[in-house]
């Protein structure tokens, strides 16, 4: 995740290329861990519907009733435990 964060700051000018590519080279690629299938489509929707309700506010921002924003925690919630459980389920 470093280093594409790295690499993104440079594509954006926000560091020198040169600086990111010695920073990239500083940190190992990672060892991940070899995944297969992927997460219920439910909880893939989920993830959307949150990214969609993050936008609205940030673009808008409202009152949110409490029981919307406790259903939003909810779903971020089951989001977050399906994707923890994922790499035990390969």
């Amino acid at each position: 995740m470093e280093r594409r964060s790295i690499q993104w700051l440079a594509d954006e000018g926000m560091i020198d290329h040169a600086d990111a590519e010695r920073g990239i080279g500083r940190r190992p690629v990672p060892d991940l861990p070899e995944l297969s299938g992927g997460v219920d489509e439910g909880v893939g929707r989920l993830i959307r519907s949150l990214f969609e309700r993050r936008n609205q506010a940030d673009d808008a921002p409202i009152e949110v009733p409490l029981q919307a924003a406790g259903g939003a925690i909810d779903d971020a919630e089951r989001f977050v435990d399906a994707v923890e459980a994922w790499p035990q389920q390969a």
